[in-house]
């Protein structure tokens, strides 16, 4: 049976879910609650442009950000040209949650790369300027013969190089 703080981490994307559902909030406002979610869940976020270091267990972080970032996602709800209007507050942070993920790297789970490999569908700019050390951490430095990481780790790094092979044709 899992604990109370898996429940909560675990039924907060099922909650983000709901809300955008029902709600049919503004930009600002659906962003403002994936942060404060975030928050919750342990990526602790005194501003939208800064998250930190959870003080928790990573797993059931990792799982719960990568199921918010991918409702996001599939959603389709980061717009480029309107972030960039609104002086790329969304683009910051991604980009921040990103030097978080590579400054704690946590190889060993799935969810790791999981939400390393949907900032890179979201819009591979976000891994642009971390690219060297996203390679090294997703690539390199791994050291794990587990079945499921590996191919985990071989999505991310095939789609990692087919984007960046595109861009350079």
């Amino acid at each position: 049976m899992k604990s109370t703080p898996d429940i909560v981490h675990y039924s907060l994307p099922i909650l983000y879910r709901g809300f955008l559902a029902s709600q049919k909030p503004s930009t600002t406002t659906e962003f403002s609650m994936f942060c404060k979610l975030c928050s919750v869940i342990g990526v602790i976020s005194q501003s939208p442009d800064c998250p930190e270091k959870p003080d928790v267990p990573w797993q059931p972080v990792l799982d719960s950000l990568q199921i918010l970032l991918e409702t996001r996602l599939t959603l389709d709800l980061y717009n480029t040209t309107s972030d960039n209007s609104t002086g790329l507050v969304q683009y910051t942070w991604y980009q921040n949650l990103l030097s978080l993920l590579l400054s704690f790297p946590q190889s060993h789970l799935l969810s790791w790369f999981g939400c390393i490999h949907v900032l890179l569908k979201k819009n591979h700019l976000i891994l642009d300027k971390n690219l060297v050390m996203v390679c090294r951490k997703v690539w390199i430095e791994v050291d794990c013969d587990d079945k499921d990481l590996n191919t985990t780790q071989y999505a991310l790094l095939c789609d990692l190089m087919e984007t960046y092979t595109k861009l350079r044709q």
